[in-house]
């Protein structure tokens, strides 16, 4: 499977920019507690699931393909390059 590589090459790319797509840890929330409980900090939340980033969780490609949910959480740690 080829995944998409954004921004689009149709778009503009002359300054520094890092790809987010490819695997991220996931917490699916269908009951919407995730604010509440704090999942928005690094410490937080169980993201147990993986993903491929940049198909919705939805999708077969994503790996997830939840039918219906109306909220999850996406984790990943990036690094800035050197060069920046």
């Amino acid at each position: 499977m080829t995944t998409a590589v954004y921004p689009r090459p149709d778009f503009d790319r002359s300054h520094a920019w890092l790809p987010l797509d490819g695997d991220w840890a996931f917490a699916p929330d269908p009951t919407g507690i995730g604010y509440r409980m704090n999942w928005q900090h690094p410490d937080r939340g169980d993201y147990l699931q993986r993903i491929t980033v940049p198909f919705p969780w939805e999708s077969r490609a994503s790996g997830i393909q939840a039918e219906w949910m109306p909220s999850g959480w996406y984790r990943r740690s990036i690094a800035r390059p050197n060069d920046w």
